[in-house]
């Protein structure tokens, strides 16, 4: 969510669009948590999380950096948790994450990352 539109967090907030168009690089980007809201003692609960692999199929070492977001809540009802960030550089006021890493020829790089997003039983997290 853009910083100009926090007040809430949307279900299925996901964007997909081309990163690059750099022929010998691939990336793809998978959901790995089931998204249904699970009712606990304190309100509701969804878990998401997602694989981004990238592989050099070109015959030199590439850098490289991925960038992602997770989403921010402007709420005080509705909570954000990262709960893995597989070692990236994050930016909590607007829910950046950031690898960098040196791709050597033929290498294959994951990296992974998790959020929980908590809020009121009564409420809702509509899709955007």
């Amino acid at each position: 969510l853009s910083p100009e539109n926090q007040s809430e967090v949307r279900r299925q907030d996901t964007l997909s669009l081309p990163l690059f168009q750099e022929k010998g690089i691939l990336y793809k980007r998978e959901s790995l948590e089931d998204n249904r809201p699970v009712v606990t003692k304190i309100g509701r609960e969804e878990n998401r999380a997602y694989r981004i692999t990238v592989r050099n199929s070109r015959p030199f070492a590439v850098p490289l950096t991925i960038r992602e977001c997770y989403p921010v809540s402007g709420s005080p009802e509705i909570k954000v948790y990262l709960t893995e960030s597989d070692s990236a550089g994050v930016c909590e006021e607007n829910g950046r994450l950031t690898w960098e890493f040196l791709l050597a020829p033929g290498q294959e790089q994951s990296v992974t990352f998790a959020y929980t997003i908590t809020y009121p039983k009564e409420g809702r997290v509509e899709p955007q």
